[in-house]
């Protein structure tokens, strides 16, 4: 596509992305009946760039509205740990149990400036946080009649989100310069 700027723009924007990711898993067999595991994952990724697709778009007869100065800096991060257990017991309730307990928590921090004539140069900064913790349990149970088999399974899955946004506009310069405004 063709290496422009504005909204004909056939390039994809130029952005320079950094991404990390460790995930690490370990499993423990403790006897034939029970199995432990542990679960942990970082994700980080920060990406800077030029927003070139939007450069000099103007909103329709809105000239106060032409924009310039487009870019964005972008940060993303993950935090994951899980417990689990595998139980193989063979009890009249259940024959197998599988439960986990995970905690995750995600970030994000993204900065997208820009400047027209109204707003003068500008910081449209959109935060947001998600944390969860949730736990699963799974029971299988195998029922074997005269003439039949049946295979049955129950279980509970409890979450808990809280999730929070912060999405303000800081402006640099121009006639507003040192103010914010809450979106």
């Amino acid at each position: 596509g063709a290496d422009i700027e504005n909204r004909d723009r056939g390039q994809a924007d130029p952005f320079d992305i950094n991404s990390d990711n460790l995930l690490a898993k370990a499993l423990y067999q403790i006897n034939e009946s029970h199995r432990i595991g542990v679960t942990g994952e970082i994700f980080n990724r920060e990406a800077d760039g030029q927003i070139l697709s939007n450069e000099g778009h103007t909103i329709a007869g809105m000239p106060q509205f032409t924009y310039t100065r487009n870019s964005a800096q972008d940060e993303d991060s993950r935090k994951r740990i899980s417990f689990e257990h595998s139980w193989q017991a063979n009890n009249a309730a259940f024959d197998h149990l599988k439960w986990q307990l995970t905690a995750l928590e995600s970030e994000t921090k993204h900065d997208t400036f820009d400047h027209t004539p109204f707003n003068g140069y500008r910081n449209r900064m959109r935060n947001g946080v998600d944390s969860s913790n949730q736990f699963d349990a799974q029971f299988d149970k195998a029922i074997e009649l005269e003439n039949s088999y049946h295979e049955i399974s129950y279980g509970v899955n409890y979450i808990t989100n809280e999730f929070e946004l912060d999405y303000r506009d800081y402006y640099l310069e121009g006639a507003n310069t040192g103010t914010s405004k809450d979106k």
